[in-house]
């Protein structure tokens, strides 16, 4: 493992961004830090690497399926043609999982492994996986039983933000953006009101729909889902963090949120918001780059100075200075 860690150690970010753009590949870096082809496509990658391997005379040989080693110790595969050993001064194991049996990904590589005593781990899905406490519905199992969930939200909403928080600063390291976008998210929804929507015709005042007790964030609940939003926003789409700061300047002036609320807040929240937000909009370096992100959503207006205001309102220098104690 040491030296694998090297090689990639060697091999990094920029490394790999430089390798795809010597074979005409634009690339960005997310904000997960992993590299991805600029159109998000990894067809035009492959063939334009496969083109220069077979250019170097590399040799593909498909259909074959390894089947292990030999009494004396050649590798073995099965072909189209039957099977075939092979000596070889070196090889590199590049094994699939056992998600995609169809294409090959069975992980029937495991068994051959073993068999020369490497120590191989049980292969598991990466895929989050969750029992409920009571199980199905029969419709629900009989109907999506191993499907995967993939565009939908999934609500927890036994546990209220306070207990949220406890779970995830139980294991004593500082919280992740993404963290506390969650401890937001669930806080919001705590304190969401119970509202009774309708939509109106501008012109006749017909009503064109209408939605009872739906639950609606208050003004600090988006607030704060907005703020810890902000740090999750890809590098490649700055377009979103500066809608997410015009957003938050605008519910800042005209959504009067309500400072009460705010003290209500888990400290650890509210300090977070609090911090972000004079960074955006009150300390003069940070409120600078905000004006050049948010001007080309200006409009209406965004008066930075009664944002500004409105962030000191909220959160006080006394408040400020006692939560950083």
């Amino acid at each position: 493992s040491n030296r694998l860690e090297a090689m990639l150690a060697d091999f990094g970010a920029q490394q790999l961004r430089d390798w795809a753009q010597g074979l005409g590949i634009s690339t960005f870096v997310g904000s997960s830090g992993r590299v991805f082809p600029a159109d998000m496509k990894a067809a035009p990658l492959l063939r334009a690497w496969l083109h220069r391997l077979r250019g170097a005379d590399v040799r593909f040989c498909m259909r074959h399926r390894w089947l292990g080693w030999s009494e004396s110790g050649a590798l073995v595969f099965q072909t189209p043609g039957g099977q075939v050993s092979l000596e070889a001064d070196a090889v590199v194991l590049a094994l699939s999982g056992g998600s995609w049996a169809r294409l090959g990904s069975d992980g029937a590589w495991v068994p051959h492994l073993e068999a020369r005593g490497v120590a191989v781990a049980p292969l598991l899905p990466s895929n989050c996986g969750f029992d409920r406490t009571g199980g199905w519905s029969p419709y629900f199992r009989d109907r999506f039983a191993g499907h995967a969930f993939k565009s939908v939200a999934i609500e927890v909403a036994s546990e209220s933000a306070e207990q949220v928080l406890e779970l995830l600063v139980a294991g004593g390291t500082a919280l992740s953006d993404l963290e506390l976008a969650v401890v937001a998210h669930t806080w919001a929804h705590d304190h969401a009101r119970a509202l009774d929507v309708v939509a109106v015709q501008d012109l006749t005042g017909e009503r064109l729909a209408e939605a009872n007790g739906r639950l609606v964030a208050t003004t600090v609940g988006l607030l704060v889902m907005k703020a810890t939003a902000v740090p999750l926003r890809a590098s490649s789409k700055p377009e979103k963090r500066s809608s997410d700061l015009y957003d938050i300047g605008r519910l800042l002036s005209v959504g009067h949120p309500n400072p009460a609320e705010v003290s209500e807040l888990p400290p650890a929240l509210r300090q977070v918001t609090s911090e972000r937000l004079h960074t955006w909009f009150v300390d003069d370096s940070g409120r600078d780059r905000t004006y050049r992100e948010v001007r080309r959503f200006d409009e209406p207006p965004l008066d930075l100075d009664e944002v500004a205001d409105a962030v000191e309102e909220l959160f006080n220098a006394n408040d400020t200075s006692a939560l950083a104690k």
